[in-house]
């Protein structure tokens, strides 16, 4: 029978334009990998996620500042996208997991 995050991997894996997709645990360890994906890659993946969350605490505490809204109920689910000519990595980290998903443009 297949876990919860192997069904999930597989449904991502599956959609247009996707071409891989990573899944990490807190400690940067590899938890799934389909496509296109490289398991390896899987401790840069969460340094990336664990550094946008701490830049997205820093700003809030920061205060307003003009132009900028951030909604605190979302705190700590910071979303990076890396954009090349060819395709998109995003990156978000949510309970313990760290999910990047890469896709043709």
């Amino acid at each position: 029978m297949e876990t919860g995050l192997n069904k999930a991997l597989n449904h991502i894996a599956a959609a247009d334009k996707v071409k891989g997709v990573l899944a990490s645990d807190e400690e940067g360890l590899c938890l799934g990998v389909r496509g296109k994906a490289i398991a390896s890659t899987s401790g840069t993946v969460l340094s990336i996620a664990t550094r946008a969350t701490q830049i997205e605490k820093l700003l809030v505490s920061l205060g307003p500042l003009p132009g900028l809204s951030i909604d605190t109920a979302e705190l700590g689910n910071a979303v990076v996208m890396v954009e090349t000519e060819s395709s998109n990595v995003l990156i978000r980290q949510e309970d313990g997991v760290t999910l990047a998903i890469t896709s043709s443009n």
